[in-house]
């Protein structure tokens, strides 16, 4: 019931997080395969929840302009999409080159690539989804992305170390 009710209120606070719920769902299901079906009905339940309580103003959220901008909006790209990298990165360039050598590791190892998976297209499919939709994108809009990113890089930093060879046991 937890659940439920708090994917209700994510997306309620925020409609569009519904974009990043379903994406999970999806890519848990595919990637996975290991996702409770109990966790997955109960996150279905919220959707309804929360569509439901939208539903006296429905009318008005979708003829918002901001909602309502059209489709495929290149701003995502253009401007979204570097503006978050540029954040997200922001100078660390030896935390990058760990992210690498960590990608390379996990790629040709095989050894958690299914977690990885699921990190980075959770990362990088919002863009085209809001492209599609036509939205406006600000860069709080992308804060549900922010715990893959770190998930992301600590799965990369730990293959790091472990190919490095040090006294370092993984997690």
């Amino acid at each position: 019931m937890t659940i439920a009710i708090l994917t209700a209120l994510l997306i309620y606070t925020i409609p569009l997080n519904i974009v990043y719920v379903a994406l999970f769902i999806t890519l848990e299901l595919i990637y996975a395969k290991s996702l409770n079906v109990r966790v997955c009905r109960q996150m279905y339940y919220g959707i309804l929840v929360a569509i439901t309580l939208y539903i006296p103003i429905l009318t008005d959220m979708l003829s918002y302009g901001q909602i309502n901008a059209g489709r495929f909006n290149p701003q995502v790209f253009i401007v979204a999409l570097p503006e978050v990298i540029t954040g997200f990165i922001s100078h660390r360039w030896l935390l990058t080159s760990f992210i690498f050598i960590g990608l390379i590791s996990i790629y040709t190892t095989e050894s958690k690539s299914k977690m990885l998976k699921l990190c980075f297209w959770m990362m990088l499919l919002p863009f085209p989804i809001f492209f599609i939709i036509g939205s406006h994108l600000y860069g709080r809009m992308l804060l549900p992305v922010l715990p893959f990113f770190c998930l992301f890089v600590a799965i990369c930093l730990d293959e790091c170390l472990i190919v490095s060879g040090g006294c370092y046991e993984s997690i």
